[in-house]
């Protein structure tokens, strides 16, 4: 039997286990019947946010687009590779640029930190030797901008994470938008939409059609970035085209700039240069990948060769000149050990290959576009760590021919019978064609323009046949020498450019392969001794015209658009022939039931070669010389064009410029185009190259020179000269043209007496010398003078007077 205790305790058990039993069947806190709510999963089911709506694209990453969304299902292994972003107008508002010009180029990261991915902004502008103390400062001192943030969505069935990117084209990411160079305030997203998105092996090509809201009208002084802006707009509308290029998994040997040979390049400051204490500046070439199939092999083929597709669009009587001036540096290549290293191809049918696109990255073009633009040009894409050439789009926009018409009618139509006649002939203007196509396939292969090619040829060498039919009329087709306009009719010489032996040289130095060598520095002994060729031969030497600083622009024979050593010798014989295309003019624009718009046309185009001859000339005045030498190779680089010549050139500019020829005024053109504004055409020419003589630059260049110790040309030398040609018989003038000249002088004078920026040395006592010197003699001639000349004369006195008055 149990005693009463034990049934107590039992008791108590009973009662405890009852209340716990019950606590337990509710939640802490809890009220009975509640039930725990779940908690919100951290990401999204794939099939939620991928959904069957959407339109798959799989390449360098997986693309989907569902509806308005744009997602990125990026591979953890492409996590942390490094990409090319590069933004381009493809198609722009009118007065707003044009399709092709660049945005923006850098290289961009993807990352993912925790449960974000990263787009970050990777620099190589400062860079040490890998492994070196150097480059583990420079990345303790350097941090990688994010661009932005992308939260992710969802991850694929391998862990692979999914991010919304639609953001990254639609709003207006500072990093690669083009506000500034249209002068807008920012985006617009509500007028912003994705066009398109293609993806391929190696990239992502979007194309976004965007709206920016501009900024209020700039005053007219500060408006250059606003130029090609309409201000009367509230808004643009442009299309950009984004790409994201993959870069080589394994880096290019790169070659290391030299500025003797002219390429593009990338700079960067070197923290672990062999060379220097310091920091050096390094910049590598740009160029495509060439590596010989048997490196042993003096010429090889090479491992993968450069192939440039005739694109679908090109109409078809044009495409065999255009596969003919890709291949025009075939031979080249070859004297560079590389066999059949460039070739062109016919973009293949849309029925033979549905997936081939000229926006895959494996495949450079030449593209045509429907424009009115008169040009062509050759961009490329390339690895910014190594100058590696990656893909090439040359574009030639249609109204080309318009140009090339132009130039070889006023330039080389005395010596070509087909040219005498416009419009000219299908078999001219595809050998024209395939000149252009070679100069911009010259860019493409990483060259720059060399414009001091023209001045290694003599101009009696311009007129022998046997010579430029070897050498061509310039020694590298990268120059601008155009055509022909020395050669004589009866000469026989070539009209057009060819490759030239500069061109020769400059690829061989860029991309002859050196076995044994490693390093990019470990090449320099092999390409110097290349290089060294340039002192012994002028056709090798190089000058984009802008070399050192202090003189930039300042060669006369490193200029764009002329031809041979001699400027004065070069632009009498181009004036003859610009008297026999004038003679010519009305025969060769003559067009049944049309009327005379080609004649008004091809007379200013007369008109603006002969004084883009005259500038030829002029550039003489305080011209500085340079040749691209270094250290220990012959003399100075820099020196002065001689007294005598710098003389010369004034007079010629005096007799021939200045003294307007009768042909011009020719009555059977001039009923035909118009009397009105034929005056004010010449005028406006003979002043901007009489202010380019009388520029504060020239009379810098001239008072330096002076300094220095030269027996230069000096500037009251040239005022003097130029003062007493353009006042000769003044008090019996009785040519407009030459009134107007004399005004120009004037005034430019007063400018730098009195003017806003009036220069503060010899320039301004000389201008103020010679108004006081010019104030008496004109004086005097009031005497002899009647008419209009008497009238003319007292105004130009009183502007004098004026100017003094308010100095």
């Amino acid at each position: 039997m149990l005693s009463n205790n034990f049934k107590l305790k039992n008791l108590v058990v009973f009662i405890l286990c009852t209340v716990l039993l019950s606590v337990s069947a509710f939640p802490q806190g809890g009220k009975k019947g509640e039930k725990k709510k779940k908690e919100k999963p951290e990401f999204k089911k794939y099939e939620e946010v991928i959904t069957k709506k959407a339109v798959t694209k799989k390449g360098v990453f997986t693309v989907h687009e569902v509806g308005d969304k744009l997602y990125y299902e990026i591979k953890k292994e492409d996590l942390g590779k490094e990409f090319l972003w590069l933004t381009q107008f493809a198609k722009t508002q009118t007065s707003f640029g044009y399709g092709g010009t660049e945005v923006i180029r850098r290289v961009v990261r993807w990352e993912r930190l925790k449960k974000s991915v990263l787009l970050r902004n990777v620099e190589y502008k400062l860079r040490a030797e890998k492994g070196s103390s150097e480059e583990k400062a420079v990345k303790a001192s350097s941090v990688e901008q994010i661009i932005k943030s992308f939260k992710i969505v969802t991850f694929d069935k391998d862990k692979n994470p999914v991010i919304d990117v639609t953001d990254l084209f639609v709003g207006d990411t500072h990093e690669f938008s083009p506000k500034k160079m249209l002068n807008a305030r920012g985006g617009d997203k509500k007028r912003t939409f994705i066009n398109s998105v293609k993806v391929f092996e190696k990239n992502i090509e979007t194309r976004v059609l965007a709206t920016y809201n501009l900024k209020p009208a700039a005053p007219a002084k500060s408006r250059r970035t606003a130029r090609h802006s309409d201000p009367s707009l509230g808004s643009v509308t442009v299309e950009l085209h984004h790409s994201m290029i993959s870069l080589p998994e394994r880096p290019m040997l790169p070659r290391e700039f030299d500025k003797r040979i002219g390429y593009f390049a990338g700079s960067f400051q070197d923290y672990s240069s062999p060379e220097k204490y310091g920091v050096d500046f390094v910049s590598y070439i740009k160029r495509w990948r060439l590596e010989k199939k048997d490196p042993n092999a003096e010429v090889s083929e090479p491992v993968k060769q450069i192939v440039y597709y005739v694109g679908r669009e090109i109409p078809e009587q044009w495409k065999p000149y255009v596969k003919e001036g890709i291949e025009m540096w075939q031979p080249v290549f070859e004297k560079a050990g590389f066999k059949n290293a460039i070739v062109g191809k016919y973009a293949p049918s849309k029925e033979k290959a549905p997936d081939w696109d000229a926006e895959d990255i494996r495949y450079s073009t030449v593209r045509w576009l429907p424009s009115t633009i008169a040009n062509a040009y050759g961009p490329n894409v390339n690895d910014p760590r190594t100058g590696e050439i990656l893909e090439a789009d040359i574009r030639v926009f249609h109204n080309l021919f318009e140009l090339l018409t132009n130039w070889y009618f006023v330039q080389a139509s005395p010596n070509d019978p087909r040219a005498q006649k416009l419009p000219l002939p299908k078999d001219l203007m595809g050998s024209l064609l395939r000149y252009v196509v070679a100069h911009e396939v010259g860019h493409t292969l990483g060259l720059r323009h060399n414009f001091k090619s023209t001045y290694a040829y003599t101009v009696d060498q311009l007129r022998d046949p046997e010579f430029t039919k070897k050498y061509g009329i310039e020694a590298s087709i990268m120059d601008y020498g155009r055509f022909n306009y020395v050669a004589q009719p009866g000469d026989g010489a070539s009209l057009i450019p060819i490759i030239g032996p500069y061109d020769y040289f400059a690829i061989e130095w860029g991309y002859r392969q050196f076995n044994d060598t490693k390093t990019s520095r470990e090449d320099k002994p092999f390409l110097n001794k290349i290089a060294e060729r340039q002192l012994t031969n002028e056709m090798l030497r190089f000058s984009g015209g802008y070399e050192f600083g202090p003189v930039r622009g300042a060669d006369p024979h490193a200029r764009p658009e002329d031809l041979g050593k001699d400027p004065i010798k070069a632009t009498t014989l181009g004036l003859k022939n610009l008297e026999r295309v004038t003679k010519n003019l009305i025969n060769a624009t003559g067009q049944k039931d049309k009327d005379y718009t080609l004649l008004k046309k091809m007379y200013n185009q007369v008109l603006g070669q002969m004084y883009r001859e005259f500038g030829h000339v002029a550039a003489l005045v305080g011209g500085i010389e340079v040749d691209n030498l270094m250290y220990g190779q012959g003399n100075a680089p820099v020196h002065a064009v001689p007294a005598n010549e710098q003389k010369d050139a004034v007079k010629f500019v005096l007799e021939n410029a200045f003294k307007t020829p009768e042909y011009l005024f020719d009555k059977d053109i001039i009923s035909r185009i118009g009397m009105h504004g034929v005056t004010d055409n010449i005028s406006n020419r003979q002043k901007r190259l009489l202010y380019t003589m009388l520029s504060s630059g020239t009379a810098k260049r001239m008072i330096d020179l002076q300094a220095s110790g030269y027996e230069n040309y000096t500037v009251a030398q040239m005022v003097s000269d130029l003062k007493e040609g353009i006042f000769e018989g003044v008090e019996d003038n009785s040519n407009p043209v030459r009134r107007n000249l004399q005004r120009a002088f004037v005034n430019r004078l007063i400018g730098f007496v009195n003017g806003k920026k009036a220069p503060q040395n010899d320039l301004r006592a000389v201008a103020r010398g010679s108004l006081i010197e010019l104030k008496s003699e004109l004086k005097k001639a009031e005497k002899d003078a009647d008419d209009i000349q008497k009238y003319h004369i007292m105004d130009l006195r009183e502007s004098i007077d004026t100017a003094f008055d308010k100095n």
